[in-house]
């Protein structure tokens, strides 16, 4: 096995991967151009903050802890599959109760520092407001990614699941990049409609 599989389909996911040339090189988002994630390097995700030490060698520790939010690698095909379950809906994978509560605003309107118009669901990212946030997304779009580099979001209303895996920290996972994508994506929507 390359990867140690997943529930529902999901079968390149999982905490080890004994395949190195299944994983994507790291990279960093630098002020010229990208560069190589070295294994130990620590890297802030904004300027004056303190720096998270990254072991890219990781994923080929099977003893390391399997963290879901510090360890998971998949592919894309695997991530989207997760994304259209939950978005829909239908008992499948969650009751329809259950992802409403995940896509709900948790955090009862407060603002949040540096992302106006967003909220927290139980997982990801809710977009309350699409004016303040500055964003085409519907209101309830869920958004999330990961240091690595990769990013999605869940526009319901619109029937969309995005998902992207660039292998560049930071920039795609919260970066230009980031933006860029959802702007072409409901931009070949309105031109579409």
């Amino acid at each position: 096995c390359e990867l140690v599989t997943g529930p529902l389909g999901m079968v390149d996911t999982g905490f080890v991967v004994d395949n190195a040339q299944r994983v994507a090189t790291a990279y960093v988002s630098d002020t010229t151009q990208p560069h190589r994630l070295a294994e130990g390097e620590t890297v802030s995700s904004f300027e004056g903050a303190v720096g998270i030490t990254y072991s890219p060698a990781r994923i080929f520790d099977v003893e390391a802890f399997p963290s879901g939010g510090a360890g998971m690698a998949g592919t894309a095909r695997d991530l989207l599959y997760l994304l259209e379950a939950l978005r829909q809906g239908g008992g499948a994978l969650l009751p329809d109760a259950l992802i409403e509560e995940m896509g709900r605003d948790q955090t009862h309107g407060l603002e949040l520092p540096n992302a106006p118009g967003f909220g927290f669901g139980l997982g990801f990212s809710v977009l309350r407001d699409p004016r303040l946030a500055d964003s085409p997304e519907s209101p309830g779009t869920w958004r999330w990614g990961g240091a690595y580099g990769h990013a999605w979001f869940v526009d319901r209303a619109r029937g969309l699941s995005v998902v992207a895996f660039t292998n560049t920290l930071y920039e795609g996972m919260s970066g230009r990049f980031v933006a860029d994508l959802r702007d072409a994506v409901y931009g070949a929507l309105g031109e579409a409609q």
